[in-house]
């Protein structure tokens, strides 16, 4: 038997809309999700920079020097600034290694060679972004173990 086109219209058009409700529901799913961490990591940032404050204002009262327990609560722009260079490093150091990263396995250990070695200063941003990811980690892993 035959079908014509307008037969099986109606069904690619339902076909159509069941991929594109499917698509929207993953695009939900994924964009609260992406809200959700973008939440958490601002929640955790400002976290750290008053604590970061409180020490530095008890540490300062213990001390009876004048500094951030006179400064007032514009004394937190400095932990802010504190935590946003040590993110900009990252982000720019990581994207000057991208510059230079291939996805072949068997050239993998060269480019680092090449890096270390050929690119102006590129042992210095390798070891900067290396190690200031090895101290955030280790920052982290500190902060979960205090509060088991």
């Amino acid at each position: 038997m035959q079908t014509s086109f307008s037969a099986s219209l109606p069904r690619s058009i339902n076909a159509v809309r069941n991929n594109a409700r499917k698509f929207y529901m993953w695009f939900m799913v994924s964009l609260l999700s992406l809200i959700q961490v973008l939440i958490m990591i601002i929640f955790i940032y400002l976290r750290k920079c008053f604590l970061t404050l409180l020490e530095r204002k008890m540490l300062s009262y213990a001390q009876n020097r004048k500094g951030h327990n006179k400064v007032g609560f514009l004394g937190l722009i400095q932990p802010l600034l504190d935590s946003g260079i040590a993110v900009v490093v990252q982000v720019i150091g990581g994207i000057i290694l991208a510059l230079y990263y291939r996805d072949s396995v068997s050239y993998a250990f060269y480019f680092v060679i090449y890096l270390e070695i050929e690119v102006q200063r590129g042992y210095l941003i390798r070891f900067i972004h290396s190690t200031g990811a090895r101290l955030f980690f280790m920052l982290i892993y500190i902060h979960i173990g205090r509060s088991l």
